[in-house]
């Protein structure tokens, strides 16, 4: 299945030149539905694994013309979208520029797409590694959306996270919410944000 996506985030990314912190949920009332059995993701080269959300088809593999973007997108029969990709940069393109600094371009280059506005945002920790949550509201295809994007910036690779729906509820869901805290780095070392004798860093609380 072609995604609708993966020209946003390949423009995102390309023209930009086991977990140790959880991303925050939403402040919203508890959730009873049970987690549904998704599709697990496994890229030994790009150092990462995560499992997608129930009724998904099998993620779509996808590159960029210059190989340096790599995208798993799956579209869902009833609307919701799911993806994860993950650029590679050198030392040129990034040059002095900070985590934050990264994130906040993506965040900027993504969230106009959709036309959308920010509900909620949080920063987190992942291995020892800067990530941010997202959550947004905006419209694609003249349908509003919800949606939520995780970024983490773990050394010369940037990984960037999406949910859409037109369903606000689905950002709740159990296997949306296990979506984003199932990724996992792979043989990756421990970042500067955790110290070896120290406890990793515990997940923002919630504020929406």
């Amino acid at each position: 299945m072609k995604s609708r996506f993966i020209p946003v985030l390949l423009v995102l990314l390309v023209g930009f030149g086991s977990v140790s912190g959880q991303s925050g949920r939403r402040n919203t009332p508890g959730r009873t539905e049970k987690p549904r059995i998704g599709r697990q993701v496994d890229s030994a080269e790009n150092n990462f694994k995560c499992v997608f959300p129930g009724g998904f088809e099998q993620p779509k593999r996808e590159e960029s013309a210059n190989g340096k973007v790599t995208a798993f997108s799956s579209l869902s029969p009833s609307g919701p979208y799911c993806s994860i990709a993950v650029r590679t940069f050198d030392k040129a393109e990034l040059g002095t520029a900070t985590p934050d600094q990264v994130m906040d371009a993506a965040r900027n280059t993504l969230l106009p797409k959709f036309k959308a506005t920010i509900d909620q945002e949080d920063p987190y920790v992942v291995k020892g590694y800067p990530a941010r949550a997202v959550f947004f509201t905006g419209t694609f295809e003249e349908k509003t959306v919800f949606g939520r994007v995780d970024f983490v910036v773990v050394k010369m690779k940037f990984y960037q996270m999406v949910y859409t729906s037109p369903n606000y509820n689905d950002l709740d869901r159990d296997d949306v919410q296990t979506f984003f805290e199932s990724f996992t780095l792979l043989n990756v070392e421990p970042g500067p944000l955790v110290k070896p004798e120290e406890k990793p860093a515990e997940a923002p609380p919630s504020g929406r």
